[in-house]
Protein backbone atom coordinates (compact mmCIF):
# COMPACT_ATOMS: atom_id res chain seq x y z
CA UNK A 1 0.00 0.00 0.00
CA UNK A 2 2.61 2.15 1.02
CA UNK A 3 4.60 1.43 -2.49
CA UNK A 4 1.43 1.98 -4.55
CA UNK A 5 0.21 5.65 -2.65
CA UNK A 6 2.41 7.24 -0.44
CA UNK A 7 5.79 6.06 -1.72
CA UNK A 8 7.70 9.31 -0.94
CA UNK A 9 6.04 10.65 1.88
CA UNK A 10 3.92 9.24 5.51
CA UNK A 11 0.17 8.36 5.65
CA UNK A 12 -0.32 12.04 7.27
CA UNK A 13 0.68 13.71 4.34
CA UNK A 14 -0.73 11.30 1.61
CA UNK A 15 -3.24 12.26 -1.18
CA UNK A 16 -5.74 9.67 -2.69
CA UNK A 17 -4.71 9.12 -5.44
CA UNK A 18 -5.29 7.41 -9.22
CA UNK A 19 -8.00 4.91 -8.95
CA UNK A 20 -7.80 4.41 -4.91
CA UNK A 21 -9.20 1.27 -2.95
CA UNK A 22 -12.09 1.45 -0.88
CA UNK A 23 -9.85 0.15 2.58
CA UNK A 24 -7.20 3.45 1.35
CA UNK A 25 -10.01 5.39 1.27
CA UNK A 26 -11.01 4.47 3.94
CA UNK A 27 -7.87 5.02 5.65
CA UNK A 28 -7.53 8.62 4.58
CA UNK A 29 -11.29 9.13 6.02
CA UNK A 30 -9.39 9.53 9.03
CA UNK A 31 -5.92 11.17 8.13
CA UNK A 32 -7.61 15.12 9.16
CA UNK A 33 -8.54 13.76 12.19
CA UNK A 34 -5.41 12.24 13.23
CA UNK A 35 -3.58 15.38 12.41
CA UNK A 36 -5.27 17.48 14.40
CA UNK A 37 -4.56 15.04 17.29
CA UNK A 38 -0.79 15.18 16.80
CA UNK A 39 1.38 17.38 18.28
CA UNK A 40 5.25 17.21 17.72
CA UNK A 41 7.54 16.80 20.82
CA UNK A 42 10.41 18.95 20.25
CA UNK A 43 14.08 17.58 20.56
CA UNK A 44 16.45 18.83 18.24
CA UNK A 45 13.89 20.66 16.48
CA UNK A 46 15.20 19.52 13.00
CA UNK A 47 12.24 17.85 11.50
CA UNK A 48 9.19 20.64 12.94
CA UNK A 49 8.19 23.55 10.57
CA UNK A 50 8.07 26.54 12.91
CA UNK A 51 4.71 27.98 10.84
CA UNK A 52 3.46 24.81 9.45
CA UNK A 53 3.33 22.20 12.26
CA UNK A 54 1.54 21.73 14.73
CA UNK A 55 3.90 21.40 17.88
CA UNK A 56 3.18 23.89 20.33
CA UNK A 57 0.80 22.65 23.39
CA UNK A 58 -0.48 26.00 24.18
CA UNK A 59 -1.90 27.66 20.75
CA UNK A 60 -5.15 27.15 19.01
CA UNK A 61 -4.42 23.46 16.98
CA UNK A 62 -0.95 23.22 17.85
CA UNK A 63 -0.11 26.39 15.33
CA UNK A 64 1.96 29.78 15.56
CA UNK A 65 -0.95 31.81 14.50
CA UNK A 66 1.99 35.13 14.19
CA UNK A 67 2.65 35.58 10.80
CA UNK A 68 6.42 34.64 9.56
CA UNK A 69 8.42 36.98 10.65
CA UNK A 70 12.95 37.52 11.33
CA UNK A 71 13.01 33.48 9.53
CA UNK A 72 12.20 32.32 6.38
CA UNK A 73 8.25 30.91 5.97
CA UNK A 74 9.94 27.40 6.35
CA UNK A 75 12.47 27.68 9.20
CA UNK A 76 13.06 25.04 11.44
CA UNK A 77 12.28 25.03 15.25
CA UNK A 78 16.30 24.63 15.73
CA UNK A 79 16.47 27.68 14.54
CA UNK A 80 14.65 29.29 17.92
CA UNK A 81 16.92 27.00 20.06
CA UNK A 82 20.71 28.25 21.29
CA UNK A 83 22.86 25.79 20.49
CA UNK A 84 25.56 26.95 23.28
CA UNK A 85 22.75 26.78 25.89
CA UNK A 86 20.28 24.33 24.65
CA UNK A 87 17.34 26.54 25.40
CA UNK A 88 14.96 28.75 23.45
CA UNK A 89 17.22 31.81 22.27
CA UNK A 90 14.68 34.37 24.08
CA UNK A 91 15.67 37.42 22.16
CA UNK A 92 14.99 35.22 18.79
CA UNK A 93 11.91 34.62 20.04
CA UNK A 94 10.36 38.24 20.70
CA UNK A 95 12.17 39.09 17.56
CA UNK A 96 9.91 36.63 15.31
CA UNK A 97 6.89 35.57 17.66
CA UNK A 98 4.15 38.17 19.54
CA UNK A 99 3.72 38.01 23.23
CA UNK A 100 1.72 35.34 23.59
CA UNK A 101 2.98 32.97 21.31
CA UNK A 102 6.73 33.69 22.70
CA UNK A 103 5.13 33.04 26.56
CA UNK A 104 3.69 29.59 24.85
CA UNK A 105 6.92 28.63 23.48
CA UNK A 106 8.76 29.56 26.79
CA UNK A 107 6.72 27.36 28.54
CA UNK A 108 7.60 24.29 26.13
CA UNK A 109 10.35 22.48 28.54
CA UNK A 110 13.68 21.31 26.21
CA UNK A 111 14.84 18.21 28.18
CA UNK A 112 17.39 16.80 25.44
CA UNK A 113 18.15 18.31 21.99
CA UNK A 114 20.22 15.73 20.71
CA UNK A 115 16.83 13.40 20.71
CA UNK A 116 15.25 13.42 17.02
CA UNK A 117 11.64 15.26 17.20
CA UNK A 118 8.41 12.75 17.63
CA UNK A 119 4.64 13.07 17.27
CA UNK A 120 2.78 12.29 20.62
CA UNK A 121 -0.83 11.87 20.47
CA UNK A 122 -1.82 15.55 23.19
CA UNK A 123 -4.83 14.14 24.83
CA UNK A 124 -3.26 11.55 26.33
CA UNK A 125 -1.23 11.52 29.45
CA UNK A 126 1.48 9.96 28.23
CA UNK A 127 1.97 10.71 24.62
CA UNK A 128 0.40 7.47 23.27
CA UNK A 129 -2.43 6.47 21.00
CA UNK A 130 -4.94 4.20 22.41
CA UNK A 131 -7.93 3.94 20.37
CA UNK A 132 -10.44 4.39 23.31
CA UNK A 133 -9.03 7.54 23.64
CA UNK A 134 -9.00 8.65 20.10
CA UNK A 135 -12.84 7.82 19.77
CA UNK A 136 -13.68 9.61 22.79
CA UNK A 137 -11.88 12.46 21.11
CA UNK A 138 -13.43 11.98 17.94
CA UNK A 139 -16.90 11.90 19.44
CA UNK A 140 -16.04 15.19 21.18
CA UNK A 141 -15.25 16.95 18.13
CA UNK A 142 -18.02 15.55 15.79
CA UNK A 143 -20.90 16.79 18.77
CA UNK A 144 -18.84 20.31 18.38
CA UNK A 145 -18.93 20.89 14.71
CA UNK A 146 -22.45 20.24 14.52
CA UNK A 147 -23.08 22.07 17.60
CA UNK A 148 -24.57 19.39 19.67
CA UNK A 149 -24.24 18.97 23.52
CA UNK A 150 -24.20 14.90 24.76
CA UNK A 151 -25.20 15.03 28.06
CA UNK A 152 -23.03 12.59 30.18
CA UNK A 153 -23.83 9.05 30.48
CA UNK A 154 -21.31 7.97 32.40
CA UNK A 155 -23.09 6.63 35.14
CA UNK A 156 -25.29 4.84 32.65
CA UNK A 157 -22.38 2.64 31.29
CA UNK A 158 -21.12 2.40 34.74
CA UNK A 159 -24.70 0.89 36.15
CA UNK A 160 -25.15 -1.43 32.77
CA UNK A 161 -21.62 -3.24 33.29
CA UNK A 162 -22.21 -4.07 36.80
CA UNK A 163 -26.06 -5.46 35.98
CA UNK A 164 -26.02 -9.29 37.13
CA UNK A 165 -27.09 -10.12 33.59
CA UNK A 166 -25.53 -12.61 31.58
CA UNK A 167 -22.54 -10.35 29.44
CA UNK A 168 -24.54 -10.77 25.99
CA UNK A 169 -27.47 -8.80 27.67
CA UNK A 170 -25.08 -5.95 28.54
CA UNK A 171 -23.86 -5.70 25.46
CA UNK A 172 -27.28 -5.86 23.72
CA UNK A 173 -28.45 -3.10 26.21
CA UNK A 174 -25.72 -1.04 25.53
CA UNK A 175 -26.51 -0.93 21.55
CA UNK A 176 -30.12 -0.43 22.57
CA UNK A 177 -28.76 2.60 24.82
CA UNK A 178 -26.66 3.95 21.76
CA UNK A 179 -29.61 3.48 19.37
CA UNK A 180 -27.50 0.78 17.25
CA UNK A 181 -29.77 -2.21 16.90
CA UNK A 182 -30.30 -2.73 13.27
CA UNK A 183 -33.66 -1.93 12.95
CA UNK A 184 -36.24 -1.39 9.83
CA UNK A 185 -35.16 2.26 9.46
CA UNK A 186 -31.45 1.72 10.34
CA UNK A 187 -30.94 -0.94 7.39
CA UNK A 188 -32.75 0.57 4.49
CA UNK A 189 -31.11 3.92 4.80
CA UNK A 190 -27.83 1.35 4.07
CA UNK A 191 -29.56 -0.98 1.53
CA UNK A 192 -32.61 0.61 -0.33
CA UNK A 193 -34.16 -2.55 -0.98
CA UNK A 194 -34.69 -3.31 2.62
CA UNK A 195 -37.97 -2.63 3.93
CA UNK A 196 -38.34 -0.52 6.98
CA UNK A 197 -41.48 -1.88 8.38
CA UNK A 198 -42.16 -3.70 11.82
CA UNK A 199 -42.25 -7.46 10.48
CA UNK A 200 -45.53 -7.63 13.03
CA UNK A 201 -47.48 -4.67 12.22
CA UNK A 202 -46.15 -3.00 9.19
CA UNK A 203 -45.21 0.16 10.78
CA UNK A 204 -42.06 2.52 10.43
CA UNK A 205 -39.42 0.01 12.91
CA UNK A 206 -37.33 2.00 14.98
CA UNK A 207 -36.25 1.36 17.91
CA UNK A 208 -38.68 2.89 20.27
CA UNK A 209 -41.47 0.88 18.32
CA UNK A 210 -39.65 -2.20 18.29
CA UNK A 211 -39.88 -1.92 22.28
CA UNK A 212 -42.17 0.32 23.27
CA UNK A 213 -45.31 1.21 20.76
CA UNK A 214 -45.43 -2.20 18.42
CA UNK A 215 -48.35 -4.67 19.33
CA UNK A 216 -47.28 -7.38 19.10
CA UNK A 217 -44.37 -6.34 21.94
CA UNK A 218 -46.86 -4.92 24.25
CA UNK A 219 -48.37 -8.42 24.28
CA UNK A 220 -45.01 -10.06 25.86
CA UNK A 221 -44.44 -6.84 28.53
CA UNK A 222 -48.11 -6.47 29.41
CA UNK A 223 -48.57 -9.17 31.63
CA UNK A 224 -44.94 -8.71 32.95
CA UNK A 225 -43.44 -6.74 36.27
CA UNK A 226 -41.58 -4.93 34.37
CA UNK A 227 -44.22 -3.52 32.47
CA UNK A 228 -43.98 -0.47 34.70
CA UNK A 229 -40.24 -0.02 32.66
CA UNK A 230 -41.85 -0.16 29.22
CA UNK A 231 -44.28 3.17 30.20
CA UNK A 232 -41.01 5.17 31.09
CA UNK A 233 -40.67 5.43 27.47
CA UNK A 234 -39.23 8.95 26.61
CA UNK A 235 -40.17 9.55 22.73
CA UNK A 236 -37.82 8.00 20.58
CA UNK A 237 -34.67 8.75 22.73
CA UNK A 238 -33.83 5.04 24.08
CA UNK A 239 -31.16 6.57 26.59
CA UNK A 240 -33.16 8.62 28.06
CA UNK A 241 -35.60 6.12 28.83
CA UNK A 242 -32.51 3.55 30.22
CA UNK A 243 -31.82 6.60 31.93
CA UNK A 244 -35.36 7.31 33.62
CA UNK A 245 -35.56 2.80 34.62
CA UNK A 246 -32.55 3.10 36.17
CA UNK A 247 -33.33 6.25 38.02
CA UNK A 248 -36.85 4.87 39.08
CA UNK A 249 -36.67 1.40 39.30
CA UNK A 250 -35.54 -1.06 41.97
CA UNK A 251 -32.30 -3.25 40.18
CA UNK A 252 -33.76 -6.70 40.19
CA UNK A 253 -36.68 -5.02 38.32
CA UNK A 254 -33.78 -3.61 36.02
CA UNK A 255 -32.10 -6.62 35.58
CA UNK A 256 -35.53 -8.45 34.31
CA UNK A 257 -36.34 -5.82 32.08
CA UNK A 258 -32.89 -5.78 30.72
CA UNK A 259 -33.34 -9.61 29.86
CA UNK A 260 -36.47 -9.15 28.35
CA UNK A 261 -35.76 -6.93 25.91
CA UNK A 262 -32.90 -9.08 24.82
CA UNK A 263 -35.60 -11.44 24.00
CA UNK A 264 -38.01 -9.42 22.35
CA UNK A 265 -34.97 -8.42 19.89
CA UNK A 266 -34.02 -11.97 19.69
CA UNK A 267 -37.85 -13.41 18.98
CA UNK A 268 -37.71 -10.62 16.33
CA UNK A 269 -34.87 -11.63 14.88
CA UNK A 270 -35.49 -15.33 14.42
CA UNK A 271 -39.03 -14.43 13.16
CA UNK A 272 -37.75 -12.05 10.51
CA UNK A 273 -35.01 -14.36 9.13
CA UNK A 274 -36.77 -17.69 9.63
CA UNK A 275 -40.22 -17.21 9.72
CA UNK A 276 -40.41 -18.58 13.38
CA UNK A 277 -43.11 -17.09 15.92
CA UNK A 278 -42.77 -17.36 19.60
CA UNK A 279 -46.25 -17.86 21.40
CA UNK A 280 -46.12 -14.14 23.64
CA UNK A 281 -46.09 -16.07 26.79
CA UNK A 282 -43.13 -18.66 26.39
CA UNK A 283 -40.91 -15.42 25.41
CA UNK A 284 -41.80 -14.03 28.82
CA UNK A 285 -41.18 -17.36 30.21
CA UNK A 286 -37.77 -18.06 28.40
CA UNK A 287 -36.05 -14.47 29.58
CA UNK A 288 -36.83 -15.48 33.17
CA UNK A 289 -36.02 -18.62 33.18
CA UNK A 290 -32.24 -17.01 31.39
CA UNK A 291 -32.08 -14.73 34.33
CA UNK A 292 -32.77 -17.31 37.37
CA UNK A 293 -30.40 -19.63 35.55
CA UNK A 294 -27.61 -17.28 35.34
CA UNK A 295 -27.97 -15.68 38.61
CA UNK A 296 -28.08 -18.79 40.40
CA UNK A 297 -24.66 -20.13 38.38
CA UNK A 298 -23.24 -16.95 39.44
CA UNK A 299 -24.09 -17.55 42.78
CA UNK A 300 -22.62 -21.08 43.32
CA UNK A 301 -19.81 -19.85 41.47
CA UNK A 302 -18.91 -17.52 44.61
CA UNK A 303 -20.04 -19.32 47.44
CA UNK A 304 -17.31 -21.88 45.79
CA UNK A 305 -14.63 -19.26 45.44
CA UNK A 306 -15.81 -18.70 49.59
CA UNK A 307 -15.28 -22.46 50.65
CA UNK A 308 -12.46 -23.28 48.73
CA UNK A 309 -9.80 -22.98 51.18
CA UNK A 310 -6.91 -21.00 50.51
CA UNK A 311 -3.30 -23.28 50.22
CA UNK A 312 -1.10 -21.94 52.93
CA UNK A 313 2.34 -24.12 53.05
CA UNK A 314 2.96 -25.77 56.22
CA UNK A 315 5.85 -27.36 57.63
CA UNK A 316 6.59 -30.95 57.20
CA UNK A 317 6.05 -33.34 60.39
CA UNK A 318 9.54 -34.72 62.32
CA UNK A 319 11.27 -37.20 60.41
CA UNK A 320 9.59 -36.42 57.25
CA UNK A 321 10.80 -34.38 54.00
CA UNK A 322 8.74 -32.64 52.14
CA UNK A 323 9.80 -31.53 48.51
CA UNK A 324 8.89 -28.30 47.21
CA UNK A 325 8.25 -27.94 42.86
CA UNK A 326 7.70 -25.05 40.79
CA UNK A 327 8.20 -24.06 36.93
CA UNK A 328 7.48 -21.21 34.78
CA UNK A 329 8.55 -20.13 31.13
CA UNK A 330 11.23 -17.16 30.87
CA UNK A 331 9.49 -14.44 29.21
CA UNK A 332 12.97 -13.45 27.15
CA UNK A 333 14.21 -16.81 25.78
CA UNK A 334 10.73 -18.60 26.33
CA UNK A 335 12.36 -21.50 27.67
CA UNK A 336 11.16 -23.24 30.55
CA UNK A 337 12.88 -23.48 34.12
CA UNK A 338 11.82 -25.44 37.01
CA UNK A 339 13.07 -25.78 40.55
CA UNK A 340 12.81 -28.39 43.45
CA UNK A 341 13.78 -27.37 46.83
CA UNK A 342 13.34 -29.29 50.39
CA UNK A 343 13.79 -27.25 53.94
CA UNK A 344 16.66 -29.00 55.94
CA UNK A 345 15.92 -29.83 59.06
CA UNK A 346 18.49 -28.02 62.16
CA UNK A 347 19.74 -30.82 64.40
CA UNK A 348 21.04 -29.79 67.49
CA UNK A 349 24.22 -31.14 69.69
Amino acid sequence: MRAKYHKHTTVLEAEVGYRPSFIWRSLLSAQDFLNRGLRWRIGNGDSVSIWGDRWVPAAPEGFIVSAPCGLPADAKVRELINPDTRQWDTTLLAACLDKEMEEAVHSIPLRDTTEQDIQIWASSRNGEFVVKDAYRCWVEQENKDHGRTVPDAAPVWKKIWKLNVPPKVRHFLWRFAKDSLPTGVKVSAHNPRWSDRCPFCDQVETQAHTFGDCEWGRRIWRPSPTSVCFEKKVGEDCLAWLEAVIDEVELNLLESWSVLLYYIWKERNAHLFNGFKMNELEIATSAAKLLADYQLRQEKELNLQMETPRKVWTAPPTGRIKINSDAGILPESRCCSKGLSWPIPLCSG
